[in-house]
């Protein structure tokens, strides 16, 4: 019979190995720089990954809109309490002015593992 100890550390190890992608939207002042942006979001704890979709389009004058694509690892109680404490973080940063998660999804890393070792031996790489 499994214990609430062995419970409580599976779904640990589950969580603190899953990793999770979101899709956003940056709106930030055109005089701000969008690379200093993205390095403030790298690093941002639990942040593993910031990718800019495309170049940047200019909006007006004063803004200017980016897509990313942020990976992480969550950190604290809940998903929830995570995303929105990282979306303020966010917001904080001199020159934001959005930031919005249009939506978010479950890298399996553990599958991925699997597959990618099992294509490897397949081709012999």
């Amino acid at each position: 019979m499994i214990g609430i100890q062995q419970i409580k550390g599976l779904i640990k190890e589950a969580l603190e190995s899953t990793v999770y992608e979101m899709n956003c939207i940056l709106e930030a002042s055109a005089d701000s720089n969008v690379t200093d942006i993205l390095t403030h979001i790298r690093a941002q704890p639990g942040v593993t990954i910031v990718t800019l979709r495309e170049a940047a389009k200019e909006l007006s004058q004063l803004k200017e809109k980016a897509y990313l694509t942020v990976k992480f690892l969550p950190l604290g109680p809940s998903i929830a309490e995570y995303l929105k404490e990282l979306i303020n973080r966010v917001r904080a940063v001199e020159g934001v002015y959005s930031f919005q998660v249009n939506e978010k999804s479950v890298i399996d890393t553990v599958e991925k593992r699997k597959l990618k070792a099992a294509y490897k031996e397949k081709h012999r790489i």
